[in-house]
């Protein structure tokens, strides 16, 4: 179980390239779990993309695609990378930044431990072989019972690969973040470090709004530099009831 510093959601600003982010939660009156999923990308593959919600009766799974008519721009690797089921909504939640999340639903289970969903699913899994940044993989997981998770695997610092994992207390109106990268726009681009982020989830009172805030805050400080923004979605769920979620997405290319 985790305790950091709290941060408040406009520190994301200060983050001028996250890569991908994942944020677990509850919203301030505990009636919501609540999980953001949110793109950036600098390289024109990473920016061609969106994300596309399947629902039916039993699942809603939300995919980052291409955009139409761009798919001829990705190689077999980058559809590798790029392509993938970024969300999850079935008795539960799985959340994460690439092809392993499904991975993680095969080996969900209602009364299991999300933390332990997440070590028996991602024990095989590595960093992506994007050279030079290595870019890690990160996941989260929430149960019909409240048992929060979040997973970061990447390269270590001399050879191999770290799995790191991340038990979480959801309280009202706090959240926790996890990042590919730290924020730093460096080359290569440094890997996420430490404990989840501890993040002020006091304004996300609604899917709308945390989707708009979450967007709003990736902007670029200033309008001479480059919007690496594609897409940002957030969901709620009734802590009660998974079946009767409600889910935003909101995609570059489309405002």
């Amino acid at each position: 179980m985790v305790e950091m510093d709290i941060m408040n959601i406009e520190t994301l600003k200060k983050m001028r390239y996250p890569g991908r982010l994942i944020i677990l939660g509850k919203d301030p009156k505990d009636l919501h779990y609540i999980v953001i999923y949110a793109i950036t990308g600098r390289s024109r593959g990473s920016q061609a993309r969106l994300i596309e919600v399947e629902s039916s009766s039993r699942q809603t799974t939300a995919w980052v695609k291409p955009i139409p008519d761009q798919e001829e721009n990705f190689s077999e690797l980058n559809l590798n990378l790029l392509v993938y089921p970024a969300l999850i909504v079935n008795q539960g939640v799985i959340v994460s930044n690439g092809r392993h999340t499904e991975d993680i639903f095969r080996h969900f289970k209602p009364k299991k431990p999300a933390i332990q969903t997440l070590t028996d699913s991602l024990f095989k899994w590595e960093y992506e072989p994007d050279a030079p940044h290595f870019t890690p993989r990160i996941s989260g997981c929430i149960t019909p019972t409240g048992s929060a998770a979040l997973a970061l695997v990447k390269k270590a610092p001399t050879s191999g690969t770290a799995r790191i994992y991340f038990e979480l207390p959801l309280l009202p109106g706090k959240g926790y973040l996890l990042s590919t990268y730290s924020g730093k726009e460096e080359s290569p681009l440094p890997s996420f470090q430490g404990e989840p982020l501890v993040v002020e989830m006091e304004r996300l009172l609604s899917p709308d709004k945390a989707a708009e805030i979450i967007y709003n805050s990736l902007a670029p400080p200033t309008p001479d530099e480059p919007d690496y923004r594609v897409a940002c979605l957030s969901l709620f769920v009734p802590i009660n009831n998974f079946s009767d979620h409600q889910l935003v997405v909101i995609n570059r290319h489309e405002l």
